[in-house]
């Protein structure tokens, strides 16, 4: 029994319970014309009329322009393939294969029946483009027919046949459950409304639900129920605080107190008002939706009449969401929250979510969506938890590169992957911008975790490496973020002018400290650039040089810039 059904028992009236639907797999896409469910961490894309996207990461859905690296596929659902006017299945992918191409070469259909149903499916070379096409099609009832138009990489067909399979199974045309409900889904939200209601959409946060064809009155039998995402961005906004800022916007309402409740498996509150100028009533019903977004359902209606919709409210609440595989296909809601993030030194600015933590360590920089990241290692990191360490220095690096260039970074992480564990790793991909900046990627995969590399080419030589890491299958969840604060990195003072001079003949050493063994000398009036600096076991600041050896602050001096270097990685 959901406890928000029973709160508003409590303050309503004695209803009956709506059951939560249930799905076999592990994630649905449901709307007004089509369903179909898919594996956990693919995700959805574009949609229209005729077509869904569907990639197995958020790269793949940018797979027509940068092509498709190993092991992924992208998936176009054709949610009616009655263009060729095909009787059936078979006959659809005959007229299909008649109208090929020289470059597209077919295999024999296969005639196959799903759950009863009749289904068809063929793969296809296309040559020249290092691609291949699983395409299933199926009678998905009601008098439609659909499909699948799966891409994947040269040789990749066996790898991904059954997984087209199994969607291919569960494609159909959506049906009106029992309880009456139809799936309201765009670019911005997804949730369950009645049958007969209609759906307007005011503004990217706010959707109007009600129940008659004209302009909500507020005339008996008449219920408005507006669908409501607010973008907090905020670990630490409560309930209260939102509650208090819309009796200030709204001073006619009479507010009761703020009850808790669950909304699915989250904390939420309902709150009830009356406007009584009005002659009217309503509930505001507040729960968490997705990466600091809060969701609120206000329902309004004439007085008395509450009761009467309280299987709706229910219903467009608790199957509200903003789920992640839509959130990131990049079009939703805006990203304009970000906060603006200066380091200490002055070095570099870029943006992140407000409810991240930042933090500057020895090696650079730890963003992570985790509070107690540091509690944690890579290998237990929190379901939905993210851990990026971003290095915005070369020399900052925990090996060596031998040339500046993103290409270098990237292959030498490859080159360490078998020793960290790493079972599984992507082809190098190499991307460059309307700048002509080069950005080279690489996926990895282990039994603990996902990490993904990125080194990014900016402005002046920089070269800008970020690892992120999140629990297996769960990368693309955090991909827009991640993709918001290496874009927005900037370098604003990069120590490229940091001189030291000797005063007098100066031994170089190779460490910092005198311990160290001497590699050679400085001349005095002689500068040489400064790379790094080290407070030594004697408390001098030992200033490291071109060249990888040591001088101390005392024998040398220095120009302004060289306080800004970092700190060595010995």
């Amino acid at each position: 029994m959901r406890r928000l059904f029973l709160i508003l028992s409590l303050l309503i009236t004695t209803l009956s319970i709506v059951q939560a639907q249930q799905v076999s797999l592990p994630q649905t896409y449901r709307d007004q014309n089509v369903m179909f469910s898919y594996p956990a961490g693919w995700v959805v894309g574009e949609v229209t009329g005729d077509t869904i996207e569907l990639g197995s990461n958020l790269r793949a859905l940018d797979a027509l322009n940068s092509g498709l690296d190993r092991g992924e596929v992208y998936l176009r659902i054709l949610i009616n393939v009655g263009a060729l006017a095909s009787a059936d299945p078979q006959t659809y992918l005959e007229q299909l294969n008649t109208q090929a191409t020289r470059n597209q070469v077919y295999d024999e259909i296969d005639n196959i029946r799903i759950n009863g149903r009749q289904a068809a499916i063929v793969t296809r070379d296309d040559l020249g483009r290092s691609v291949q096409r699983i395409i299933g099609i199926i009678d998905m009832g009601n008098g439609k027919i659909g499909g699948i138009l799966a891409t994947v990489a040269q040789d990749e067909l066996e790898l991904h046949y059954d997984h087209v399979l199994a969607i291919l199974a569960t494609l159909s045309a959506t049906e009106v459950v029992d309880s009456g409900y139809w799936t309201f889904v765009d670019n911005f939200i997804r949730f369950r409304y009645p049958l007969d209601w209609t759906v307007q959409r005011m503004s990217n946060n706010v959707v109007n639900v009600t129940n008659t064809s004209d302009r909500f009155l507020g005339l008996s039998g008449q219920a408005l129920v507006q669908v409501v995402t607010l973008d907090l961005f905020a670990v630490d906004v409560t309930y209260e605080q939102i509650m208090l800022g819309i009796e200030a916007e709204e001073p006619t309402y009479q507010f009761d107190d703020l009850v808790p409740t669950t909304i699915g498996n989250d904390d939420g509150a309902v709150v009830r008002y009356t406007i009584e100028a009005d002659g009217q009533e309503g509930l505001f019903i507040l729960f968490p939706l997705f990466d600091g977004r809060i969701g609120l359902v206000n329902i309004q209606v004439p007085v008395g009449e509450i009761a009467n919709y309280a299987d709706a409210v229910t219903t467009i609440a608790e199957s509200m969401e903003v789920p992640a595989t839509v959130l990131f296909a990049g079009s939703q809601l805006d990203f304009d929250t970000f906060a603006h993030y200066d380091t200490k030194d002055g070095n570099y600015t870029m943006f992140h979510p407000p409810n991240w933590l930042v933090q500057e360590i020895a090696t650079g920089l730890l963003f992570s969506n985790d509070l107690n990241i540091a509690e944690r290692t890579i290998n237990n990191l929190e379901r939905g938890t993210v851990l990026m360490l971003v290095y915005p220095r070369l020399e900052q690096l925990p090996f060596q590169v031998s040339v500046r260039t993103p290409t270098a970074v990237t292959n030498r992480f490859r080159q360490a992957s078998p020793s960290i564990g790493i079972t599984k790793l992507s082809e190098t991909i190499r991307t460059i911008d309307d700048a002509g900046l080069v950005t080279s990627t690489v996926y990895g995969l282990h039994p603990d975790y996902d990490i993904w590399i990125i080194a990014q080419e900016k402005p002046d030589d920089q070269i800008l490496t970020s690892l992120i890491y999140t629990p297996r299958s769960e990368m693309g969840l955090h991909q827009r973020q991640v993709r918001i604060v290496t874009e927005s990195f900037e370098y604003t003072g990069v120590v490229t002018d940091c001189d030291i001079t000797a005063i007098n003949v100066v031994n170089a050493r190779s460490g910092p400290g005198a311990a160290f063994s001497v590699q050679g000398s400085l001349t005095p009036d002689t500068p040489v650039k400064g790379i790094a600096q080290e407070v030594g076991v004697d408390g001098f600041i030992w200033w490291q040089i071109e060249g990888g050896s040591w001088v101390r602050e005392d024998v040398v001096t220095e120009s302004d810039n060289c306080s800004l270097l970092p700190l060595s990685r010995s």
